[in-house]
C-alpha cells in the first residue's frame, strides 16, 4: 500500500477488500461476506443441499478469512455439519 501511494499520489484510487483507509486518495470498498453467505447457503439449502463445502481462496487474505468466518457463522446457526 505505501509503494502505491508512493506512485499514484495525485490520482483517486479504490481498493477492494483492502483494510480501511482514507488517507490521500486512497478508499477501500468492501463486501458483505455474512450477507452474501447467507443468500447463498439459503439459495442451495432451498435446493434441497445440505453437505456445503467451501473452497478458500489465499488463507492470509482478508477477504478470504471474512468469507471463511461468515461461511462457519451462518452454517453453525443452522446446524448444519461443516466440512472437515
Amino acid at each position: 500500500l505505501t509503494r502505491l501511494k508512493n506512485i499514484y499520489t495525485d490520482i483517486p484510487t479504490v481498493l477492494l477488500s483492502s483494510p480501511d483507509t482514507t488517507e490521500g486518495n486512497f478508499y477501500s470498498v468492501h463486501a458483505d461476506s455474512d450477507a452474501a453467505m447467507k443468500i447463498l447457503i439459503d439459495y442451495l439449502m432451498k435446493l434441497n443441499h445440505r453437505k456445503i463445502g467451501f473452497i478458500s481462496g489465499d488463507a492470509q487474505s482478508l477477504a478470504s478469512k471474512e468469507r471463511s468466518s461468515a461461511f462457519i457463522r451462518y452454517m453453525r446457526s443452522l446446524d448444519l455439519n461443516l466440512p472437515e
